[in-house]
């Protein structure tokens, strides 16, 4: 009895050229490839040089540094400035508005264009609460005043007094 004679399938041929291709193709483009390649700190220089000029496009007067709050503040429940964690705000510059969570901020020596309010959730315990930040005196400050930050229940019951960071942008 004759033993049956294997031929591969055209499928089974191509198959193994196209696997022996891709290895090849892998092999020869391995090593130079990897001595082209852009180091992490050249692609940072490039990422840092893009973010600059996108920011000179915008507005000519910021650069990268100066995306850096101008000033910022822990304010306490009182309305008194912690300044171990304050820049550019002293207590001079906060007063108590005319209802009870209304944080009254004046007296900078730069006019703010933004900011951000966050409640101190250390300070208060209660998770009920949300920091308001407007620009201008509002309907609860003076006339000169900047900017303020109404400390508000989340349930929209009105105002409450407590602790809260700020940072104010130009």
């Amino acid at each position: 009895m004759q033993k049956p004679r294997f031929s591969p399938s055209p499928a089974l041929v191509v198959a193994v050229l196209a696997l022996a291709l891709a290895v090849v193709g892998t092999a020869v483009a391995g090593p130079p490839g990897f001595e082209r390649a852009l180091s992490k700190s050249k692609v940072k220089a490039i990422a840092r040089k893009q973010a600059n000029r996108q920011i000179d496009r915008r507005a000519p007067e910021l650069t990268v540094a100066g995306a850096n709050p101008v000033a910022f503040a822990h304010v306490l429940a009182d309305g008194t400035v912690d300044a171990a964690n304050s820049k550019a705000v002293a207590p001079a510059n906060v007063a108590n508005g005319a209802a009870a969570g209304y944080y009254c901020f004046s007296g900078l020596s730069f006019q703010p264009r933004g900011g951000t309010a966050t409640v101190d959730r250390a300070s208060t315990g209660s998770i009920d609460t949300i920091a308001l930040l407007g620009l201008g005196a509002g309907t609860d400050c003076p006339g000169k005043t900047q900017f303020f930050v109404d400390i508000r229940n989340a349930d929209g019951t009105g105002s409450v007094k407590t602790a809260f960071f700020v940072s104010a942008y130009r």
